[in-house]
């Protein structure tokens, strides 16, 4: 059990402490201004791809995907190590179960 909770937290800080240059480019628009668009899935580094939730296949074979919230991890690594004042106010709510949920799914299958 011990194992698979560490897992499960390195899962969420993978997610919460995602490097935006890791699934973010920069390009430039036909009036010459930058912005930033997500990468191609291809692209995404290894860590990246630990942090997508949903991928979808388009009917022109185009993929989109679609990651994890960076705050809702940040907020379950708090929740489960809170301080000693915030330890009263840490009830889940569903949307906090539902990811704690995906992640122990995944780390199941990679053992």
């Amino acid at each position: 059990m011990k194992n698979l909770q560490e897992k499960i937290e390195k899962e969420l800080r993978a997610i919460a402490f995602q490097n935006p240059a890791n699934y973010l480019e920069r390009y430039t628009d036909e009036n010459g201004e930058m912005h930033w668009r997500p990468k191609a899935f291809e692209k995404l580094t290894p860590r990246a791809k630990r942090a997508v939730e949903r991928i979808e296949i388009k009917k022109d074979g185009s993929v989109e995907y679609k990651m994890f919230s960076k705050f809702k991890a940040f907020e379950m690594l708090q929740k489960l190590h809170p301080a000693e004042g915030e330890a009263q106010n840490t009830e889940l709510s569903e949307g906090d179960r539902e990811l704690l949920r995906k992640v122990s799914r995944r780390c199941e299958r990679e053992d």
